[in-house]
């Protein structure tokens, strides 16, 4: 089998995000493959720590908010891959709803898979131009379940001969742990548990889901709602803490002190297999 080079376009460790782990799951899994595969690491990067981080390990780092940076990267990137993966996510890339990712993509002389990490039932006029053009730049867009590619194609935002699902998948490691042991460690095991884990910032419902806890613990008393997870970094640069504050107003308001509690962390597999 002839060796690729895959590049990978994502955000990185040392950052805290869901987007990064996935990435790196990702080199991990296209190692373990069959070993005819060398991931290049594309990284996103908006302080000096990951900037030094990816000078060190020899990534290809572009400064997310300096439009400058996305064609000389997407000239190295073309240079060093035989394909390019772009891992998207709203708020990781700069400009308007990420749109200086488009700079990048269009300037790639490599083929472009298109992974889309938020399919919203509808997105903003702006959200929707930025994506339409980025799905037909990009070779084949995947996405990770059937209802996510029936959004897309149904807002024509991509041609459904251009989608691919591809399942998110999960880590053995969270059917490792003992359900009862847990349950004790976090000290609800008589209790009815809803959890979230991920980042956390506008759009993904928690409101909602707060919101409906008023009423289910009228019927349901011994019902616990946690929320799991870190602000979004993307998030906190643009507005601080303000979306969890009022998250957490809101519980405060609703009288749900003692039935909704928040984990300002983020998460290590472990911790999500013990949630």
């Amino acid at each position: 089998m002839p060796h690729i080079r895959i590049g990978i376009c994502s955000t990185y460790a040392p950052r805290a995000c869901g987007l990064a782990t996935f990435a790196a799951d990702l080199e991990e899994a296209i190692g373990l493959a069959d070993g005819a595969a060398e991931v290049v690491m594309i990284t996103m990067v908006d302080n000096p720590e990951e900037s030094d981080a990816a000078a060190h390990s020899g990534r290809v780092a572009i400064d997310a908010d300096d439009p400058l940076a996305y064609l000389p990267a997407a000239a190295e990137a073309s240079r060093r891959c035989d394909v390019v993966v772009v891992q998207h996510e709203f708020g990781i890339y700069g400009g308007e709803d990420g749109e200086y990712l488009l700079r990048f993509v269009a300037g790639l002389t490599v083929p472009t898979i298109l992974t889309l990490h938020t399919v919203l039932p509808s997105f903003s006029p702006h959200q929707t131009t930025v994506l339409r053009d980025l799905c037909r730049l990009a070779h084949a867009v995947t996405v990770f379940s059937g209802v996510a590619e029936q959004l897309l194609v149904g807002q024509g935002i991509a041609g459904a001969d251009k989608v691919r699902i591809v399942p998110h998948g999960a880590p053995e490691e969270l059917y490792a742990v003992s359900r009862d042991e847990s349950r004790h460690t976090l000290g609800v095991s008589d209790s009815f548990v809803l959890s979230t884990f991920g980042l956390l910032s506008p759009g993904k419902g928690l409101e909602l889901a707060v919101e409906a806890m008023a009423d289910v613990v009228t019927d349901v008393p011994q019902a616990r709602l946690i929320i799991a997870g870190r602000t979004h970094p993307g998030e906190v640069r643009r507005n601080g803490e303000r979306y969890r504050e009022h998250l957490q107003t809101m519980v405060s308001d609703l009288g749900l002190g003692a039935s909704v509690s928040f984990v300002n962390e983020f998460l290590t597999v472990s911790d999500i297999a013990r949630l």
